[in-house]
């Protein structure tokens, strides 16, 4: 029988819950099958990606008025180039070209780009690479 140990989302991304790969550890240590999910990096994971923003930006696009059109072509600009580029700095974050601290500061303000697309167009949410807010009320 297989044990499925799972730690629940909103956790902070960079800095994951120790107790389960330690449980994880200890159980096949002793012969037992076991998976480890953390839903706070498939959450992560997720809403950094090029689909979700691409999503992000057309609900964006949807609920907010912007006064000054010349600003417009900038913004659209921006939001493609964090799209396109995800996947490859979720990539870097993950191998030791981020143990480079440019590089991993270069990364963080590329995230924190897309965390910002994120709650442009979520009102009243706010998540980001430490914390997620909500004011959604199970009912």
């Amino acid at each position: 029988m297989k044990t499925k140990l799972v730690f629940p989302g909103f956790w902070t991304c960079s800095a994951p819950y120790l107790s389960l790969p330690s449980l994880t550890a200890f159980l096949r240590m002793h012969g037992k099958d076991v998976e480890q999910i953390d839903l706070n990096l498939e959450f992560t994971d997720r809403i950094l990606s090029k689909d979700f923003l691409d999503y992000c930006l057309h609900k964006y696009e949807d609920i907010v008025e912007i006064d000054d059109q010349q600003v417009v072509p900038y913004l659209d600009a921006i939001g493609k180039y964090v799209c396109e580029n995800i996947e490859e700095q979720k990539n870097i974050m993950r191998s030791n070209e981020a143990l480079d601290i440019l590089v991993y500061e270069k990364c963080c303000y590329f995230i924190a780009m897309a965390f910002s697309i994120i709650n442009a167009a979520f009102p009243g949410e706010a998540v980001d690479h430490y914390t997620y807010d909500s004011t959604y009320e199970a009912g």
